[in-house]
């Protein structure tokens, strides 16, 4: 039973492991047992959901999603709280505890494949989508590729990969757009074979991040050209401080992001609690 919310037991591990609070990392644990409970009832978490949670701390709040969900991936930035985590954690076998930061991805989605976190990330898109008629998953390469695929193992649908290099074997019948990276201040064509997609085909896009919406937008544009319609965009991180999300929901797409950054800068991240 979740038992953190406790301040005295709280209180009682940070002195077990002589914690002390960074102030770079933002850190507060909430040590009030009916916010918690608040906060578990208005997400409306289930034993059919997998969370993603950013920044468990010593596992307050870890505690009591574990007891409300089937599964919890908690991603924390600081090492020193890792044992911590073990310890508070240990009577719970469905909550998987990964040492990262959350905004270098390049550890788990791009670079190396954390194949555990992609299978809950594909599980939860799919969850969230399950009852939307999604015929097809859609990613851009190369960072989408892993958290589509599970995406559409779960969904038990095809996974198609827009294409930002020339192919030497797709050539023909082709649907192709241009799309400009403002991060990068690059521009590139997306290309999509004619016979992988109909006007038949509602299409989940799945991606790693959301900024100002160009590849999204670039891909949606893509899809149109075949008359398929769009499901929704599912993304792991979001900055939410950016406009990308506004853009696609004036096109009046389901935006569901894992993660959505409000603030961001020197030793500051702010995350919104909650899907809004």
């Amino acid at each position: 039973m979740a038992y953190l919310g406790n301040p005295t037991e709280t209180i009682a591990v940070l002195q077990k492991y002589n914690f002390n609070f960074q102030k770079k990392f933002g850190q507060n644990f909430l040590i009030d047992p009916h916010v918690l409970d608040k906060i578990i009832d208005s997400a409306g978490i289930t034993k059919e959901d997998c969370v993603l949670e950013i920044g468990p701390g010593i596992g307050t709040m870890t505690q009591y999603l574990a007891e409300a969900a089937r599964e919890v991936v908690a991603v924390e930035i600081d090492k020193k709280l890792i044992p911590i985590l073990e310890d508070t954690l240990s009577a719970y076998d469905n909550v998987t505890v990964i040492n990262e930061d959350i905004l270098k991805v390049d550890s788990f989605v791009n670079h190396q494949v954390d194949p555990v976190l992609m299978h809950q990330i594909g599980e939860a898109f799919a969850a969230h989508y399950k009852d939307c008629g999604v015929t097809k998953v859609v990613t851009i390469e190369s960072s989408g590729i892993a958290p589509a695929l599970m995406t559409a193992l779960a969904l038990n649908v095809p996974m198609i990969i827009l294409k930002k290099q020339p192919s030497k074997v797709l050539n023909d019948n082709l649907y192709q757009t241009v799309i400009t990276s403002f991060t990068k201040g690059t521009s590139y064509e997306l290309t999509l074979s004619q016979q992988f997609i109909n006007e038949n085909d509602h299409v989940l896009i799945v991606d790693d991040f959301l900024a100002n919406g160009e590849a999204a937008t670039g891909a949606i544009r893509l899809l149109r050209k075949a008359h398929a319609t769009i499901a929704g965009v599912g993304i792991l991180i979001e900055k939410s401080f950016q406009p990308g999300r506004g853009k696609l929901m004036e096109q009046g797409i389901d935006v569901y992001s894992l993660a959505r950054i409000s603030k961001l800068g020197k030793d500051l991240i702010e995350f919104i609690p909650e899907e809004e």
